[in-house]
């Protein structure tokens, strides 16, 4: 299992980490790729039965969506969040003149995704907008997916305490307190890398953050073992090895990266 693990985080790696160092429109469409695939998995659990055309407008919605933040203009990105929103409800409109029992829960479910996946996946690439993106983009991912490391080492070797035993029976304090651990080591190590190489870090905002994701970065996964257990799917795909789809590998980073972003705009680092 362990080995199967790291083979999928290092596909992932191999993949994402070459388009994050790009930037610009090459990560703004890779993203755009990878969130669009997060979607389609989300869509596929909640409803088997959605049309394959409904999805597909629902898919390419996210795709505009998280392109939609390379422009630094407010008003462009809520433009075309309310055409998707409209065209979705018109759609929806359409498809109940044939299918009338589901056509309102197609349209609840796409507009979720939509604001589970692109709105909040798409801050990665407003990170990567950020002066100095690459860095505050790579400090993101590191401390997040190290807190996911920390989380399952821990927890398998100690965990007695359940988090939330009912959605989630392998999830424990001590899998929390590993996360939180590992998150903050990672964001230490990263800032000390960071300075060695010219990019000054401060050791504590690097520790602020940190935690702050450790924190944070663990709703997502419980929003998405809720996801699963409502639908009774373990995994929500395939392609990951080890991790299950594309939905599990990013659960946490979805929520990480608004937060990183609103933190240092808001306190000034950035």
């Amino acid at each position: 299992m362990m080995a199967k693990r790291l083979l999928g985080a290092a596909l992932v790696l191999v993949i994402y980490l070459p388009i994050a160092i790009a930037g610009g429109w090459v990560f703004a469409v890779g993203l755009g790729i990878i969130l669009a695939a997060a979607l389609r998995e989300f869509l596929s659990i909640l409803n088997p039965q959605i049309s394959t055309f409904f999805q597909s407008i629902a898919i390419l919605c996210a795709f505009a969506l998280t392109l939609a933040r390379i422009f630094t203009d407010q008003p462009v990105f809520s433009a075309l969040l309310a055409a998707c929103v409209c065209g979705l409800s018109a759609l929806a409109l359409h498809v109940y003149r044939s299918n009338p029992q589901d056509a309102a829960r197609q349209l609840v479910d796409a507009l979720a995704g939509l604001l589970l996946i692109p709105f909040l996946g798409g801050n990665l690439l407003s990170l990567r907008l950020l002066p100095d993106g690459l860095r505050w983009l790579l400090f993101t991912t590191a401390v997040t997916w190290s807190s996911d490391v920390g989380a399952y080492l821990l927890g398998s070797a100690l965990g007695k305490h359940f988090l939330a035993p009912r959605l989630s029976p392998k999830k424990t304090w001590e899998g929390f307190a590993g996360g939180t651990l590992f998150a903050v080591l990672a964001g230490l190590a990263f800032a000390l890398i960071a300075g060695a190489l010219g990019s000054p870090f401060s050791l504590s905002s690097a520790a602020i953050l940190a935690v702050s994701i450790a924190l944070v970065s663990p709703i997502g996964d419980l929003v998405n073992s809720l996801i699963k257990r409502h639908c009774g799917v373990k995994d929500t795909g395939s392609l990951i090895p080890g991790h299950g789809g594309i939905f599990d590998r990013f659960d946490t980073l979805l929520w990480a990266a608004p937060l990183t972003y609103f933190l240092l705009v808001c306190l000034g680092w950035a």
